[in-house]
């Protein structure tokens, strides 16, 4: 079951892929849903260093969905300031 889960999180992170790539927030909730599964995955497991990459990836990806909705107004801007399209 929990290798079951394993590659439901790994699908789930390939969509959340797909959908970053069209610049759809979509894909940020569904890493979050992925680092989930993959936090579970690590709990069964007793693997700790899972369990703390896939908290700290999560508090990444509510940091991301956050910030995402904040600029949803605005127009989007890399780091130089210039206009991505």
């Amino acid at each position: 079951m929990i290798d079951l889960i394993g590659w439901i999180g790994t699908f789930v992170f390939v969509a959340a892929a797909i959908f970053v790539a069209h610049k759809n927030i979509v894909g940020m909730w569904l890493m979050l849903v992925g680092n989930i599964l993959f936090g579970i995955v690590g709990v069964a497991s007793g693997l700790t260093s899972l369990i703390g990459v896939s908290v700290i990836m999560a508090v990444v990806d509510f940091y991301g969905i956050y910030k995402w909705g904040s600029n949803e107004d605005s127009e989007k801007t890399c780091r130089c300031h210039c206009k991505v399209h």
